[in-house]
């Protein structure tokens, strides 16, 4: 299996991580599917185990997504990197909270639902503009102290965004609609490559192939 450093967080990942946010089914909690396993394995992904470990991808509506994984990863932690977004809270319009208060809960709620001590990788998943991004970088920071989280990216922050949350925490992930075939999202793309070079960020692009081949 081809594996890459995840940027300057230093994480060997597999170059495809298993995206379990479908795992919930319709999103209520008594509609999860467990994720299908082959015979004589215990990885995530349904394909045998190796080192270095596997990346799966969790972003759990009320735990729906996560829970489905937790028997997996009683016996298989070590084998696989979690990585999951937080700062969305469907109780608010807008819906973006980097608070704090909500960011922790978040955490805990992960940590909960999969039954696990840590995450590898927390990302917020919008920038929030109510929080300065300053204080949401200090408040991530905070949990890598504890022990809950080791590593801190962001998805859909734009460079200057990037820049603030940097001078309290780095950034070392980011995930954006990437693409260099999209007319629409050609030169964001570029942009995005660029700094994630330049700042030796893992990238994880979010725009299916499929679908920028019909714009």
């Amino acid at each position: 299996m081809q594996t890459i450093t995840l940027g300057r967080s230093e994480l060997e990942v597999s170059r495809i991580a298993f995206g379990t946010w479908q795992l919930g089914g319709s999103g209520v909690p008594s509609t999860p599917t467990r994720p299908r396993r082959r015979s004589g394995t215990r990885s995530i992904s349904g394909s045998a185990s190796s080192t270095p470990p596997r990346r799966t991808d969790s972003e759990p509506p009320n735990g729906c997504s996560a829970r489905p994984l937790r028997q997996e990863l009683d016996t298989n932690r070590d084998s696989v990197i979690i990585a999951t977004k937080g700062g969305i809270n469907p109780g608010k319009d807008p819906a973006r909270d980097s608070s704090r208060e909500w960011l922790r809960d978040g955490v805990h709620s992960s940590l909960a639902a999969l039954g696990v001590d840590y995450i590898d990788l927390y990302q917020v998943h919008w920038p929030d503009e109510r929080t300065a991004f300053e204080d949401t970088a200090g408040y991530l920071q905070e949990m890598v102290a504890e022990g809950l989280i080791r590593h801190v990216g962001v998805s859909n922050f734009d460079a200057e965004q990037m820049e603030a949350f940097s001078t309290v925490r780095p950034v070392e992930t980011t995930a954006a609609a990437v693409s260099l075939v999209s007319p629409r999202n050609r030169g964001r793309g570029v942009a995005v490559l660029r700094r994630a070079q330049r700042r030796r960020l893992g990238l994880q692009p979010a725009r299916k192939w499929a679908a920028d081949r019909s714009e």
